[in-house]
């Protein structure tokens, strides 16, 4: 079974249930919807644990992560709590797609993982929440 894409969860996870709310309350829904899924995908959630090692399970692979940085999106406002992008230096070689990151604190969530070029096991899991 191929791994689902960032597309298709966010799909799933979002659009889905808010297609079974009536029109007039979609933007709501879809607020409810996204902050109860995406609640830990807030920066100040991960910022005390920079440095800190996560797992990244995906298929039959796991693989352990530090998290090295967090860091600003172009065009979005410095700081910004819900648009950021998080750094991880990964042990072992996964290719880019969607992995369960586990913590010991901040508990599990599928995030779209990929290498960033040109430097080896350095990873990049970009939050866009709105």
């Amino acid at each position: 079974m191929a791994k689902p894409s960032r597309r298709s969860v966010l799909r799933a996870g979002i659009l889905v249930p808010a297609a079974a709310v009536p029109l007039a309350t979609v933007d709501n829904a879809i607020s409810l919807v996204a902050g109860g899924i995406a609640s830990g995908l807030r920066r100040s959630t991960f910022a005390p644990h920079v440095r800190s090692s996560f797992s990244l399970a995906g298929g039959d692979e796991t693989y352990t992560a530090t998290l090295t940085r967090i860091a600003d999106l172009a065009r979005s406002p410095r700081g910004h709590d819900r648009k950021f992008r998080l750094r991880f230096d990964v042990a072992g070689a996964p290719e880019a797609g969607t992995y369960r990151l586990r913590h010991d604190r901040i508990g599990a969530l599928d995030l779209f993982v990929a290498p960033v070029s040109g430097q080896a096991g350095v990873y990049e899991a970009v939050v866009d929440a709105r």
